[in-house]
């Protein structure tokens, strides 16, 4: 008689009810769904078919009065603020509902109405503070560090302490104090505020000059000590309120300092929310892969461990590759703006940040009601966000496009004269400029973060003739869902970027020349200068230039008189601080209503 095997009994062993009606579910649902398709294809087809004779017998579209009529001078500049502002009030209008939303999840709700309703306000202030500073993700990080310092570092710090004081409310001795506490915290607050905003000139240059002999070296120590005196009160001090408002104080510092550090390097709120989903996506995919092997196979050697344990960490990391596709793609394709994916995965970090502290210390599961509440008010915000800043807001059809030269240096120059362009020129036309190392912490986009990650970034480069007319021709000039137009970087070999500034140049309606530092051993800049005077395109263009430009070298350049102004639109001097008003005015200034030659146009040498 034959022993039935493992399999055998397997098949033989009744499964459970509720198995079997989740089989018997899915079994139908697909039957339906096969059903439908096959019924509504030929209904599809018939709209299809419909559509493509409306089009045929309709005459094309005529173009819009802004593009025979474009912007020009005051009008431009006026349009910039106008659309600046209006990208504001959205954040700010976004941010509000999220936090009013996120606040109705993760007030204290007490007996007495008035006491539930602080609560909630004090709620809605720690998610308000917590989350503005998305509102200076398009600023200069200069400017960032000031306003965060200033404003939204205070505000945040206040509302822990306030979150943790409000807890405490309860009898009427306990309500009186609490509300002479949360009293002094905001009178702290708004004097702190006004003290760093409103002190007269002379106390801030005592303040700055303070500054900067309080280098790194003696802020980290300070840092610890402050840690370090924290942990010990905590220790120290038995008092509920008191060890509750300490606990805040310490989360709030620490808080605030992954926030500044974030949020001010441009290349890590790109690259860390990535890198973020993409470890997350690999340790969900491998554990539950590994876990579903590990219960099949009942491994016994270490052999078969290892090999389990292998190929779940290889699935996740290619589920991980797959997903770091589908966000460069989405982002190719104009599904979303970078500036929105860095609002995304802000406010998504938030929630996941309140999600954790109410899991850890409050004893919630990931499921809680209000959990699941705050998972809804991020949905809902987010989504608001994207349809009407997709569909609200109406870019400005001027589509006008700027070149960007430089003296390639290793320092910050170039990335704060980007922050002032993006922050103003991004609103009425593209930036085209040739990549560097010098930028790369700057212009580092989703699609490049992505292509990074997953070794692809080989593939950005421009190897031949053919590829560069290509990509020249197919240049990025239409704006994001947000109204933005975006940075289009070319990275080239060694023997291909003079030919990309060539092609580039001519279609280019304005160019500002970064002079910086100049001097005749820059030969790259030398050249660059060379095919700005031999295309007359000089009319177009704004120099820069500070105490280090060699005036000498950049006359023999253009052969020029020395000691004659720069022949160049406009001259502006940056020794000490650059002024992106002016900047962009200047460059507005050279715009004319006809653009040059088109890039495509150009006549490149055929590859080798």
């Amino acid at each position: 008689m034959d022993t039935p095997t493992a399999a055998t009994l397997a098949a033989s062993a009744p499964l459970p009810a509720e198995a079997v009606d989740l089989s018997i579910a899915f079994t139908w649902l697909g039957i339906v769904v096969m059903v439908l398709a096959q019924l509504s294809a030929p209904w599809v087809l018939r709209l299809y078919r419909r559509r493509l004779r409306n089009f045929m017998m309709a005459p094309a579209a005529a173009p819009p009065a802004s593009a025979t009529a474009p912007l020009q001078g005051r009008a431009l500049l006026h349009a910039i603020e106008r659309q600046r502002r209006r990208v504001l009030g959205v954040l700010l209008g976004v941010l509000t509902l999220y936090s009013a939303m996120a606040a109705t999840a993760f007030f204290y709700r007490f007996d007495s109405g008035s006491d539930g309703l602080l609560s909630w306000g004090i709620s809605f202030f720690m998610f308000a503070a917590f989350c503005g500073p998305v509102v200076l993700l398009g600023v200069s990080a200069a400017r960032f560090g000031r306003l965060f310092w200033v404003y939204f570092a205070p505000a945040t710090f206040a509302a822990f302490a306030m979150q943790a004081i409000v807890t405490s409310l309860g009898g009427s001795g306990g309500r009186q104090a609490s509300l002479l506490a949360l009293g002094g915290v905001v009178l702290l607050t708004a004097a702190a505020v006004l003290l760093r905003a409103w002190a007269p000139t002379a106390w801030g240059r005592r303040l700055q000059a303070m500054a900067v002999l309080w280098g790194w070296k003696f802020k980290l120590p300070a840092v610890l000590v402050v840690l370090g005196t924290l942990l010990v009160a905590l220790n120290v001090v038995q008092h509920p309120v008191l060890l509750k408002l300490l606990s805040s104080c310490f989360i709030a510092l620490v808080a605030i300092g992954l926030c500044f550090l974030t949020m001010v390097d441009r290349i890590k709120r790109t690259l860390v929310p990535l890198l973020g989903a993409a470890l997350l996506t690999i340790f969900v995919v491998a554990l539950g892969a590994g876990a579903l092997a590990w219960d099949l196979l009942q491994p016994e050697d270490t052999f078969t461990r290892s090999l389990i344990l292998g190929c779940a960490l290889g699935l996740g990391a290619l589920a991980a590759f797959f997903m770091l596709s589908w966000i460069g793609l989405a982002y190719a394709q104009k599904l979303f703006s970078d500036a929105q994916f860095q609002v995304f995965s802000w406010m998504l970090a938030v929630s996941g940040v309140a999600m954790a502290i109410e899991t850890m210390f409050q004893g919630a599961s990931l499921i809680d009601p209000s959990n699941l509440q705050l998972a809804g008010a991020s949905a809902l915000a987010l989504l608001v966000y994207w349809l009407v800043t997709r569909y609200g807001l109406q870019p400005l059809a001027s589509n006008r496009r700027l070149l960007v030269l430089r003296v390639f240096a290793q320092d910050s120059r170039g990335e704060r004269l980007m922050d002032e362009l993006e922050y103003r020129w991004r609103f009425i036309g593209p930036i085209v400029l040739i990549g560097g190392t010098d930028m790369a912490a700057h212009t580092i986009d989703p699609a490049k973060a992505a292509a990074f990650l997953r070794g692809r970034l080989r593939d950005s480069f421009i190897a031949d003739s053919a590829t560069l007319r290509r990509r020249i021709s197919t240049l990025d000039d239409q704006p994001d869902p947000d109204g933005r137009y975006r940075v289009n970087e070319y990275f080239c070999f060694a023997d291909m970027w003079q030919e990309a500034v060539k092609g580039l140049l001519q279609g280019c309606d304005a160019v500002v020349v970064d002079l910086r530092g100049f001097n005749t051993e820059r030969r790259g800049t030398a050249w660059e200068l060379a095919q700005l005077r031999d295309t007359g395109a000089l009319s177009r263009t704004v120099f820069l230039v500070d105490g280090q430009t060699d005036h000498a070298a950049v006359h023999g350049t253009l052969g020029t008189q020395p000691g004659q102004p720069l022949p160049a639109a406009h001259v502006m001097a940056v020794d000490r601080g650059m002024n992106g008003d002016e900047l962009v005015e200047a460059l507005v200034s050279c715009l004319s209503t006809v653009r040059p030659a088109s890039p495509a146009a150009v006549p490149l040498r055929s590859a080798a």
